[in-house]
């Protein structure tokens, strides 16, 4: 019997984009007992869906806090690698309010072969574009290596970067390319150390409540990166011009 899920617009809306084509489902929710749980669905078997099934878990972030990150959702990309075999996770996750005590945590995500990446591509362009066309406001934001450092501290101001890390996250995919994006970093487990040659993570100072999260950096550009210097100098004039 399927355990109980929570239904959350933004996560029926991403499940109704990529369920169906998916290889691997999986889910981080509570259920009826009020428990965590993991559910791991091989949706298309193959060869290496056991050993994928491992690296998927040690995809859900690691956190027990998630209150203050109510009203917020991160989406997610990330390259996987078994022997000869190649594909990439795409996912959201969110926080909902708990009956008794603080927010927990809600995570879907849908694992595809690297054969599949201009598929994955379109969906990801799809879901910029139902994305609401908001401007930053007063927010800044500093790139260095990869990360987005921004000091918006509000929901609406930041799907702004969403609708500009999803576009890019399709152009990589369209290419066949390996991109690491994150839209929101909710958990320190979520900044990879090292960082790839080719991603993008987005913080805020949710994250780190004591750091403004905006510092001066100088932008570094990375081979085969499609976050070239020309995005970047139209990314900043949308910024603060």
């Amino acid at each position: 019997m399927m355990k109980k899920r929570s239904n959350l617009d933004i996560i029926t809306q991403f499940e109704q984009l990529f369920h169906s084509m998916a290889w691997l489902e999986v889910v981080y929710d509570r259920d009826e007992q009020d428990k965590y749980y993991q559910e791991i669905t091989c949706l298309k078997p193959f060869a290496q869906a056991t050993t994928v099934e491992t690296i998927a878990r040690d995809l859900i972030p690691a956190g027990s806090h998630w209150h203050q990150f109510a009203g917020w959702h991160s989406y997610f990309g990330s390259p996987i690698k078994v022997a000869a075999w190649a594909g990439v996770a795409v996912g959201v996750q969110t926080t909902a309010p708990h009956p008794t005590r603080g927010h927990y945590l809600v995570y879907r995500a849908y694992i595809f072969p690297a054969h599949m990446l201009t598929e994955v591509a379109a969906q990801l362009s799809m879901l910029a574009l139902r994305l609401p066309q908001v401007e930053p406001g007063r927010s800044e934001a500093v790139i260095q290596q990869g990360l987005w450092r921004t000091s918006n501290i509000q929901p609406a101001q930041h799907g702004f970067y969403e609708r500009h890390l999803l576009n890019l996250a399709a152009q990589h995919y369209q290419s066949g390319r390996p991109f690491l994006f994150r839209s929101l970093a909710m958990s320190q487990s979520e900044i990879p150390n090292p960082f790839p040659d080719c991603g993008v993570v987005v913080v805020n100072p949710l994250l780190s409540p004591n750091r403004t999260g905006v510092s001066r950096a100088r932008q570094t550009n990375k081979k085969g990166c499609l976050f070239s210097l020309p995005i970047y100098l139209i990314f900043v004039f949308k910024l603060f011009f």
